[in-house]
């Protein structure tokens, strides 16, 4: 899939569990929140993100897809909310 304009193609960075100092395992893996994930395609006029960056974006703002198996999501770049330094 190749994403137009400004829109960015995401899959899910498979980060669905926190654990705590104390051992407390938190579920993240809520639909609609925020949590990280890996571009795959961006749009021709996207400035700021590219392919292969590890993104935090608001998974609520975009329209979530299948792609190969794999949750993804296609979302404008407006709502990428910053990229992680690797």
């Amino acid at each position: 899939m190749k994403p137009t304009k400004r829109n960015i193609l995401v899959v899910d960075a498979g980060e669905d569990t926190k654990t705590t100092a104390g051992g407390i395992i938190l579920q993240t893996n809520v639909e609609t929140g925020s949590k990280p994930g890996f571009v795959v395609a961006v749009g021709p006029l996207a400035e700021q993100i590219k392919p292969k960056d590890k993104v935090a974006l608001d998974w609520s703002k975009g329209m979530p897809i299948t792609l190969n198996g794999e949750k993804a999501i296609l979302i404008n770049e407006e709502f990428i909310l910053g990229v992680y330094d690797l």
